[in-house]
């Protein structure tokens, strides 16, 4: 994922505290501000503030303008979160604080009025911006009216308290005023001219609409990809109590959040254990074969079948190669691989699927490194997909030698937080596990857990479904319960039985993969990322010179 940069979206997306702290904080700040303030016109200037003036300037200045602008951003602009509008609004309540301590160190009146200004301008700005970003372009007239709410409230408040003192006329503050327009023009036209260069890359995809999609969590397809028709495998254990299946389509969970395919894998699982159990395992696969719609999700999830069920299977087979560890059994003519290859997070989908039938062999990427270690994928035509092919099918080979012996297996699903997955099969005296996590690669903690683990079996294989489904949790910010896994794993071992195995591969139809599509998408998010801040900062910088 660090080579896309598509990861750097952990890093400015952050938790917003729900309405009633953010009331909290502006009510309580409110005071504290105002403390301050008064301290400082006090020790700094001459003006004869009383001390009474602290709790007006609390309740004027700071509490009611927050208060007003927020109720004002969620009732007017359209599906805007009561809890984005305060916190919005909080954000804007210290923007006021910092400038009003800059106003106390104000040596004259024309710089007083100066600092005033920029202080209502910037809380214009980055209102616009913040806006204009969670909600996209479309609302952009509302959303720059609304945007004058806080700065003039508090430009009133402010100028009851100081006009004595100031003194300015009326076209003072109308030449002021339209600055703060002029530069709220100035960043519209930022804004387009980055939506301009993105869709010089894909002519389809809004800047507005990414990142207000991305910030909202919103489910949106993208107008972008090509028809393809990917293959979806099943893999389904049966014992006396219980089954479970196992979606196995080759495609890719991606590209991000809830856009295209980034919920594939989660919404798989949901739907999989809306009647039993079951799970979803991911294929050797890059970003080309990420989804461009979401719905796409029924078209593969239509495909899953119910396989004919074989009462035998070899042991769990380990091989060692240059790339990695294989792992792998057979079952009725049919094989399941699982790929443990440490220097590579993704292979473009081609270089599998040209190695092996998948009318017959299932190839699983465990995907379990840790993301910040690897960043590099195998691509077609080079030395390494050459050597993964040739290793695939030895490997295969050496599967379809091995004897066959009584099958028994239990397995347990747990949708408690994060997905859990736990499968636990013998075969001839040989006790192997397999286990998965609803995440995207590994951490050194679910590592060390993994070598625990391992010790009450003879062979543990640990996946994850590589999900892109939330930003917000491809960080590894939030981590599977040890003692939860562990009980799944025990009820698992609880579970086995005398079981059946099977697998069965369809094609679905007309899914859009996002193919070549995907660079040009990337090439528009780093633009979101490098230029739109440098071009703020720039802009405000040159705000900051014109004004002072």
């Amino acid at each position: 994922m660090g080579r896309d940069n598509v990861d750097v979206f952990e890093k400015i997306i952050f938790h917003i505290p729900d309405t009633r702290t953010s009331l909290a904080a502006i009510i309580s700040l409110s005071f504290v501000y105002s403390y301050f303030m008064y301290l400082g016109f006090s020790k700094f200037t001459s003006l004869p503030i009383q001390q009474e003036t602290v709790l007006y300037l609390a309740v004027l200045l700071f509490a009611v303008p927050a208060l007003v602008s927020g109720e004002i951003f969620t009732r007017i602009l359209p599906d805007y979160p009561r809890h984005w509008a305060y916190f919005l609004a909080l954000s804007n309540h210290l923007f006021v604080f910092v400038f009003g301590m800059i106003l106390t160190g104000a040596n004259n009146s024309v710089n007083a009025w100066r600092v005033i200004w920029l202080g209502l301008i910037t809380v214009y700005l980055s209102t616009t911006l913040i806006l204009t970003l969670t909600l996209g372009s479309d609302h952009l007239e509302r959303i720059s009216i609304v945007s004058l709410a806080h700065p003039l409230m508090v430009l009133a408040v402010g100028s009851y308290y100081l006009y004595p003192f100031l003194q300015f006329r009326w076209w003072d503050y109308a030449s002021n005023l339209s600055v703060l327009l002029f530069m709220g023009l100035i960043l519209a036209a930022l804004l387009h001219v980055v939506q301009y260069l993105i869709g010089s890359n894909v002519s389809n995809v809004s800047a507005f609409n990414l990142t207000s999609g991305l910030l909202q969590k919103k489910q949106q397809a993208l107008d972008l990809g090509y028809e393809s028709n990917p293959e979806v495998q099943t893999l389904e254990i049966e014992n006396e109590s219980d089954k479970a299946s196992i979606a196995i389509p080759w495609v890719h969970p991606g590209p991000l959040g809830a856009f295209g395919g980034g919920e594939l894998s989660t919404t798989i699982i949901n739907r999989m254990n809306e009647e039993g159990s079951g799970f979803f395992m991911h294929v050797p696969s890059d970003h080309g074969a990420d989804m461009a719609d979401p719905d796409d999700a029924d078209v593969l999830l239509d495909k899953v079948d119910e396989p004919e069920m074989e009462g035998k299977a070899s042991e769990m087979v380990e091989k060692d190669y240059d790339l990695g560890t294989f792992y792998g059994r057979r079952f009725d003519g049919k094989n399941i691989v699982f790929l443990d290859i440490p220097e590579y997070d993704d292979y473009e989908i081609e270089v599998v699927k040209n190695a092996v039938d998948l009318n017959s062999t299932i190839v699983v990427d465990l995907h379990n490194h840790i993301d910040d270690e690897v960043n590099q994928v195998i691509w077609s035509g080079t030395a390494q997909a050459e050597n993964l092919q040739e290793y695939l099918k030895d490997f295969i080979g050496e599967l379809e030698s091995q004897p066959l012996h009584d099958y028994q297996a239990g397995f347990d699903s747990d949708l408690d937080h994060i997905p859990v997955f736990t499968l636990v099969e013998e075969v001839n005296g040989q006790r192997t596990l397999i286990y998965g996590i609803e995440g995207n690669g590994s951490t050194k903690r679910l590592r060390d857990l993994n070598d625990n683990i391992r010790h009450d079996f003879d062979k543990a294989i640990f996946f994850t479904t590589d999900t892109h489904a939330s930003i917000h949790e491809m960080a590894k910010g939030s981590h599977v319960d040890e003692d939860r896994l562990r009980e799944s794993i025990s009820r698992s071992v609880e579970n086995v039985a005398p079981a059946g195995i099977g697998m069965v591969m369809n094609k679905a139809s007309n899914v859009k993969l996002l193919h070549s599509d995907y660079q040009g998408l990337i090439y528009s998010i780093n633009i979101i990322i490098r230029l739109l801040p440098l071009a703020l900062i720039s802009m405000y910088i040159l705000m900051v010179l014109w004004l002072l």
